[in-house]
């Protein structure tokens, strides 16, 4: 496959007792945007790293089409990486800034002014090509550094948490900025991000980190509607699970026997229940489970309940003009796409 790819690339740091990455095998496609998503310390900034020749894995390797990386120094790579914290030169103005790599390469004075003036145009910042680092705003400064790398022609570009630091009306712009840059240009793109959101937004393909290792790589819906395991489905939220067992496409629990999504795995495990597939049926028919409000929190665009089923809990989410009182007796609807089993726990190594 053209593109990026790790091969069972692990790598530990000195005195650590867990490897910051562990058996790494992940495949960024040619043209499309792949995501690492997870929380701090997950190894997927240690991924970018050693992708760009920052850092040098312990074991496996790196190519890009199909040629190893491994022994090239991170100029000759062609993967550029777009740092965290931009890494500007405050005593540089930004035309300075972005065109700094091909002076590295000692590009022509020409060459160089018509590439900054042509990616300040791309990144929406023409005309700022004289202004100090220091007088920008934080969602210009990270244009900057998107061009900076922009300019280099890079055959992958890496982005580290490229939004972290922007309130939300930035993050949304520069949301849309990456988008639109990524598909006019069919850039090569693997970003890395602890936000959820994000993954879904920017993500083609997002890959779930956790302890150094990954664990689920699919489309978005994917990981959020079939987690494969536990583990997974509460990093995406699902914090109430219900024992029982998959059979024939039904799961057998305290709930009843519920009818599942088409190819739901079988087994004993637990069943995920996605708050936001809940429904809350009017009226007091037979239709649906007894349930009652125990708790209510008001999350903004949504509130979420937790519902008591007979001894059983599960979540809610429901528009805040809709939410019962606590202690609301009503009905609720657990439509097969809002369930998943999943496996149970196995013996950790």
């Amino acid at each position: 496959m053209s593109g990026l790819r790790f091969e069972d690339v692990t790598l530990r740091y000195p005195g650590a007792e867990a490897p910051a990455l562990e058996g790494l095998t992940l495949d960024v496609p040619a043209g499309q945007r792949t995501v690492l998503l997870g929380p701090s310390g997950c190894g997927k900034t240690t991924a970018l790293r050693i992708a760009a020749g920052l850092e040098r894995q312990g074991a496996g390797r790196v190519l890009l089409d199909g040629a190893p990386l491994d022994r090239l120094p991170p100029e000759r790579r062609g993967v550029v990486l777009v740092f965290q914290d931009q890494m500007l030169f405050p005593h540089m103005d930004v035309a300075a800034n972005i065109g700094f790599g091909l002076r590295m390469r000692r590009r022509p004075a020409r060459e160089i002014a018509q590439a900054v003036e042509a990616a300040l145009e791309r990144v929406q910042l023409s005309g700022l090509g004289a202004r100090p680092i220091g007088a920008l705003s934080g969602g210009q400064r990270q244009r900057v550094a998107l061009a900076r790398a922009l300019v280099l022609r890079p055959r992958v570009l890496l982005l580290d948490e490229p939004l972290a630091s922007l309130d939300a009306h930035l993050r949304g712009e520069m949301q849309a900025l990456i988008l639109d840059l990524q598909q006019q240009e069919g850039l090569t793109l693997l970003v890395v991000t602890h936000d959820q959101q994000e993954a879904a937004l920017l993500g083609q393909r997002v890959g779930l980190m956790l302890k150094g290792r990954l664990r689920q790589l699919g489309p978005p819906e994917a990981l959020w509607q079939r987690p494969v395991d536990a583990e997974v489905a509460r990093f995406f939220g699902a914090r109430r699970l219900v024992e029982g067992v998959s059979r024939a496409g039904v799961f057998d629990c305290a709930l009843g026997r519920l009818a599942l999504p088409e190819g739901a795995p079988e087994g004993k495990g637990h069943l995920m229940i996605r708050p936001e597939g809940v429904r809350l049926l009017p009226g007091a028919g037979a239709d649906g489970h007894a349930a009652r409000v125990v708790a209510r929190q008001f999350l903004g665009r949504q509130s979420l309940l937790t519902l008591d089923l007979g001894g059983t809990c599960i979540e809610a989410l429901v528009a805040p003009e809709d939410a019962p009182d606590i202690g609301a007796a009503l009905r609720v609807a657990l439509p097969p796409e809002a369930l998943w089993p999943l496996p149970a726990p196995t013996t950790q190594r």
